[in-house]
């Protein structure tokens, strides 16, 4: 998890480095590993928009070498990226191969390039949970976008002429003074359906930036597009055994695309109230890790009673990662199992003598 934060102004009213420092400390939590910043442009000329970008990273691809802000090779276009891309290799090995200079490993470099060669289109090649921001100083607009399905998050202000973007309130917040008047129309959404949708959030100064949409705020305004609708056409004609075949497949593809990182993987211990209703989940994913011929080890803390002492757990590779499945658990989670059925045997014996007794 990482946090992103920025604005742009298209007025002379500048974007301050320490109101991004700010902005980057309200979401410090989200990336503990490194902030970066950059205001540009330097000169600072009337006639120019003025904008600021910031990161809090947490580091897992390219740990030493991926310091964000990040731009191209002459530095007209400067990005900042919160997630990670799983087809960057791919699209990498292809940039290069077109003519681009790389100056770090990093997934997030892949985007200002991308955008070079592309334009707007380049957010249909990205694969991946994303939210970035981008800016083109050649062109004088900033760029936001989310992933598909919105994964990752995005809120952005448009007050006119200035906007400001972060992944959370606090960020936002921290950018300076901001109304909080409640949004009805979301805080309707919410008490009917326990969501509130793209664009609306709960403060109706704040919006959500939908999934799959791509942003662009220049001097004309602030224009989103999609770039991505989920297709509702015919379905595959597929045997029952074609079409088990083809989600485990799709399911050991997609496990292969997350394993990618240059820091152990680690599972964090379940609340024990909820081991047992996700020990299945898990078991499936476990499944498609053990097919991948990654390497990297895998960091997992067993819940047993040792393992909720600090400092305990067991690291175990992804080719054994089938064969232990847990074994040191299942004594546990036996348990516990038999823990609930007393209580439950418990409660229902003294219902019944309560009810008795009147």
């Amino acid at each position: 998890m990482c946090g992103i934060a920025g604005a742009v102004s298209f007025s002379a009213r500048w974007v301050e480095e320490t109101t991004l420092l700010a902005m980057c400390e309200a979401i410090r939590h989200r990336g503990p590993d490194d902030r970066g910043i950059v205001t540009l442009p330097a000169d600072r000329r009337p006639s120019q928009a003025s904008v600021g970008l910031g990161n809090q990273r947490l580091a897992i691809i390219d740990v030493a070498g991926g310091h964000q802000p990040i731009p191209n090779e002459d530095e007209t276009i400067w990005t900042v990226l919160n997630g990670e891309l799983y087809n960057f290799q791919a699209l990498r090995r292809d940039l290069e191969a077109r003519g681009h200079r790389f100056r770090t490993s990093s997934d997030t470099e892949v985007i200002a390039h991308l955008y070079e060669e592309k334009g707007d289109a380049f957010v249909a090649d990205l694969d991946g949970m994303s939210a970035l921001a981008l800016w083109d100083s050649r062109r004088g607009r900033l760029l936001l976008a989310r992933d598909r399905f919105g994964k990752k998050p995005l809120l952005y202000v448009d007050e006119g002429e200035r906007l400001r973007f972060g992944s959370e309130f606090q960020a936002l917040l921290a950018g300076g003074d901001l109304s909080l008047e409640l949004d009805v129309d979301a805080l309707d959404a919410y008490l009917t359906f326990m969501s509130i949708p793209a664009s609306l959030t709960i403060y109706r100064a704040i919006r959500k930036l939908p999934p799959a949409s791509l942003l662009i705020r220049d001097k004309n305004g602030v224009r989103i597009t999609p770039y991505w609708t989920l297709d509702y056409g015919p379905k595959h004609d597929l045997s029952e055994q074609e079409a088990v075949e083809r989600v485990r497949q799709l399911l050991t593809g997609a496990v292969r695309k997350r394993l990618i990182s240059e820091v152990p993987l680690r599972r964090i211990p379940e609340r024990r109230d909820r081991f047992e209703r996700r020990r299945r989940d898990h078991g499936r994913i476990d499944r498609g890790r053990s097919r991948s011929a990654s390497p990297t080890p895998i960091t997992t803390s067993c819940p047993t009673r040792a393992a909720w002492r600090p400092g305990t757990a067991a690291i175990i590779t992804s080719s054994s990662w089938s064969r232990a499945r847990w074994t040191c658990c299942r004594r546990w989670c036996g348990t516990m199992a038999s823990r609930t059925r007393t209580r439950r045997r418990s409660r229902r014996s003294t219902w019944h003598g309560s009810r008795g007794s009147t």
